[in-house]
């Protein structure tokens, strides 16, 4: 087998990507990930999830990816084979904070999840929050009242709410918070507020200085559905979505194949397949 896709790397979102429904694996996209690292090419994730809830939907991702995964949108690192964060990018603590405290004040109604390095923090009265994580394990989840807080091992702060109300407080909040945190939607009822210098766009360079040492000069394949991955896909060499992905992301993909359910990186690999040649990314 050649290595014809050496130089290549294909980073893929998780949920409504990679996974088909119900955060289920498509065998399609196994066997197609298979194949393309046999042919040289490089596979991993870049998702908002943490290890804290990746490893309960995919429990052997080492078994799928070839290379680390960007998590927690862009906030980690991680070695999948080792179960180890390689370098871990935390919020501020005094941001991480502040933020949190102007939450719970000014939008009791949300709830509000903390992704941290241990798991998932929140308040135990937090009802909202707990609910969201009862697919979590419970050895993932993390009851602190909110007043002994502390924010040294933060990636990122989550705010759970419905579609409106997100709408409806995010200019404040953005506004408030501008030039220390920025904000992405990574669901309908999911919004996050993270460091603004690591996302899913600023990992793409951190992948090209590591397998330079290697000699690989990268093209990078981005592939995703939503707003979180918008960033990375504009600065991806090529951007991909699947057909279930918003229109927004449609607008600024170079492709757009079938839907996760059908295994859009199946789909992927297959036009690599007929299509990549290892000059591109060199021209």
């Amino acid at each position: 087998m050649t290595n014809r896709f050496y130089n290549l790397l294909i980073l893929s979102d998780l949920d409504g990507t990679f996974f088909g429904r119900g955060a289920s694996l498509v065998p399609r996209n196994l066997e197609a990930v298979e194949r393309f690292q046999r042919r040289g090419g490089l596979f991993t994730f870049s998702t908002g999830r943490t290890h804290s809830n990746l490893y309960t939907a995919v429990p052997h991702p080492e078994k799928i990816v070839n290379a680390p995964m960007s998590l927690g949108n862009g906030a980690c690192l991680y070695d999948a084979a080792q179960n180890r964060a390689i370098v871990n990018y935390l919020l501020d603590p005094a941001a991480g904070l502040e933020a949190a405290h102007y939450i719970r004040k000014n939008y009791p109604f949300f709830g509000l999840r903390i992704s941290t390095t241990e798991g998932f923090m929140t308040d135990p009265d937090d009802e909202v929050a707990i609910r969201n994580l009862r697919h979590v394990a419970p050895d993932s989840i993390i009851l602190v009242p909110e007043n002994e807080w502390t924010a040294d091992n933060w990636y990122k702060l989550v705010m759970i709410g419905s579609e409106e109300r997100i709408a409806q407080i995010r200019p404040e909040c953005e506004q408030y918070f501008s030039g220390r945190l920025v904000g992405d939607k990574s669901g309908k009822n999911l919004f996050e507020l993270h460091r603004p210098d690591r996302t899913k766009a600023t990992m793409i360079d951190t992948f090209r200085e590591l397998y330079a040492k290697e000699g690989r000069e990268l093209t990078v394949c981005a592939v995703g559905d939503y707003e979180n991955d918008r960033d990375v896909l504009r600065a991806a060499d090529i951007a991909v979505c699947p057909s279930n992905a918003t229109d927004e992301i449609k607008q600024i993909c170079d492709l757009c194949l079938c839907s996760n359910n059908e295994g859009v990186i199946a789909d992927i690999v297959e036009y690599f397949e007929n299509n990549y040649n290892e000059k591109w990314g060199k021209q």
